[in-house]
C-alpha cells in the first residue's frame, strides 16, 4: 500500500492532521500547553516541528526565545536567528550577549540561537537562549577539514532550527548590518496576520 504524499513529500494524513489541529481552538490550546513539556526533548521537538511546520508563512519552531521575549504572544512564531560567534574570545562573550539581549528587548522580534566555539553555557543560561557548540579551529585534530565540519554543522542547524538569518560577530560585537536587519523586526512582522 502506497501512502499519498503532499507536493512537498509529507504524508497526506500528517498534513491533514496538522491542519485539523491548527484549525481547532481547543486542540491548539492543548498543543500550546504541551509545548512546555516538549521543549526539553529533542526528538519530540523535531516531531512537533515537522507536524506544525508553518503558520502564516513563517516556520513554527518550538524553541525557547529567552527571557526578553517571555511576554510576547505566540513566541514560537518569532524567527530563529543564528548568532555566529565562532572564534570569539571567552572574555568578549558577555559583551556580545548583552548586545543581543538589548536588541532582543528593543525589538521583541526574534529568538537568538548562539553558535560558539567557546563554551559559554554559564554566561548564556540567565538569558534562556539555546547554544550550539563547535570545536574550535585551533583544537581541530581530525582528517576532515575544519571548514567542512563547520559547514556541515551550519547546514544541520539551519535544517533543525529553520533559522531566518545569520548574524556574525565582528571585533567582539554584532555585525552592524546584521543589527540593522534585526532592528527591522520591531515593526516588520511577516508572521502576524496583518502582513498576510
Amino acid at each position: 500500500m502506497k501512502l499519498r504524499r503532499s507536493s512537498d513529500g509529507k504524508p497526506a494524513w500528517l498534513v491533514s492532521a496538522a491542519r485539523t489541529v491548527r484549525g481547532s481552538e481547543r486542540l491548539s490550546g492543548v498543543g500550546n500547553r504541551a509545548v512546555g513539556s516538549v521543549q526539553g526533548n529533542r526528538t519530540l521537538v523535531d516531531i512537533a516541528t515537522r507536524v506544525f511546520a508553518f503558520s502564516g508563512g513563517v516556520p513554527v519552531i518550538f524553541l525557547k526565545g529567552g527571557s526578553p521575549v517571555e511576554t510576547v504572544e505566540h513566541p514560537e512564531r518569532l524567527p530563529v536567528v543564528l548568532i555566529n560567534a565562532i572564534g570569539v574570545a571567552g572574555e568578549a562573550i558577555p559583551g556580545v550577549l548583552a548586545q543581543i539581549a538589548d536588541l532582543q528587548t528593543r525589538t521583541a522580534g526574534f529568538r537568538p540561537l548562539l553558535l560558539t566555539s567557546t563554551p559559554a553555557f554559564r554566561q548564556v543560561r540567565p538569558y534562556g537562549w539555546p547554544v550550539e557548540l563547535v570545536i574550535a579551529q585551533e583544537d581541530w585534530d581530525f582528517p576532515q577539514e575544519w571548514q567542512d565540519y563547520v559547514a556541515a554543522r551550519l547546514a544541520m542547524i539551519a535544517t533543525r532550527y529553520r533559522t531566518w538569518c545569520t548574524v556574525g560577530v565582528v571585533d567582539s560585537a554584532l555585525d552592524p548590518l546584521g543589527v540593522r536587519v534585526l532592528e527591522q523586526l520591531a515593526s516588520y512582522r511577516p508572521w502576524e496576520a496583518s502582513f498576510l
